[in-house]
This record gives C-alpha cells, sequence and structure tokens, in this order.
C-alpha cells in the first residue's frame, strides 16, 4: 500500500470517529440545555419586607394594619420535560427586635400568568419556614410566568416595626 493511501485511509477513520461522536451528542440531547429562573420584585424592597406596621393606633384601637407584597418569578426551559418550582422560607418573619410573626398572620396566593401546568399549594396558604413545591409545569412547557403575593394582616397585639424575612426560589428538572 502507498504512502497516499495509507493517509486517506487514516483521514477516514478520524472522519468517521468524530462523525460517530457527534452522532452520539445529538442522541443524547442539546449540550446546552437550560431550565433559567429570574426573579422580580413587582412591589416593595424584596419579597417579604413588609415596611412598618403597627397593630393599634395612637388612641389604642385595633389598627387593621395589612401589607401586600408581590414576585414575579419567570422560568425559560428548553429541557423538554417538566420542572417544578420552590418557595424556600429560612425563618419565620420578624421585626428589629427578633419578635416573629405568627405563620397564620402571613398568606401568600400563586397566580400562573403564563404557563400550563399545576399550582401546588391553596389560595391564601400560611407562609411557614422551610422548603415548600409551589409549581409543577407540563411536560414540555418552555415558558411559566407565575405572580406570587404575600399579604401580611397584622394580628391585634403585634409589636410595630419592620417586618421582614427571606424567602428563596428554586426550579428544578423533573
Amino acid at each position: 500500500m502507498d504512502r497516499c493511501a495509507l493517509k486517506s485511509n487514516k483521514i477516514n477513520q478520524i472522519l468517521a470517529t468524530l462523525l460517530l461522536a457527534g452522532s452520539f451528542c445529538l442522541a443524547w440531547g442539546k449540550a446546552d440545555a437550560a431550565l433559567d429562573l429570574q426573579t422580580m420584585v413587582v412591589n416593595g424592597d424584596s419579597a417579604v419586607d413588609f415596611g412598618n406596621v403597627k397593630s393599634l393606633e395612637e388612641n389604642g384601637d385595633p389598627a387593621h394594619d395589612s401589607s401586600v407584597r408581590q414576585v414575579r418569578l419567570v422560568v425559560t426551559s428548553d429541557l423538554g420535560r417538566p420542572y417544578t418550582i420552590r418557595q424556600n422560607v429560612d425563618e419565620e418573619p420578624v421585626n428589629e427586635a427578633g419578635t416573629q410573626v405568627p405563620a397564620e398572620a402571613i398568606r401568600f396566593t400563586v397566580e400562573v400568568e403564563d404557563g400550563q401546568g399545576l399550582v401546588r399549594t391553596s389560595d391564601h396558604e400560611p407562609l411557614t419556614a422551610g422548603m415548600q413545591e409551589i409549581y409543577v409545569s407540563d411536560d414540555n412547557e418552555p415558558r411559566t410566568v407565575l405572580l406570587i403575593t404575600y399579604d401580611f394582616l397584622v394580628p391585634a397585639g403585634q409589636k410595630a416595626g419592620r417586618y421582614h424575612g427571606m424567602v428563596t426560589y428554586r426550579a428544578d428538572a423533573v
């Protein structure tokens, strides 16, 4: 066999190997497939910073004070399979003095603005510490937009102050 035929044979083997590797990558899906979660606070400084609230007026009458905060979550996915969205509350919201709010005082509602999946919480559910699944997408849902509304109704006798807490969000493929 002459040198040119040997080189040509080697090149064909290398090309065949590269083609097989390329086919393997295509068969296993896109290497750059992504699941992205963006969080936008609609009103307020952060998801659960309710500002200064009070439970009593200066004359001692109940104030019936309340505060509402909203967060919009936008999830984009090209995974081609369902995903979940979860919220995590590190600890119960507190004021500057460390006074906690009873769990039933802060409630939240999840509204689907764009998407076909299933909300996994009831309306006006109490906000409690821990990780909680709030949404599951359809099988091949490329985009979801959720509006989460947090309502804080100050209970009678609750100490006045600026109440806040930390909520984080997470999207995971199922």
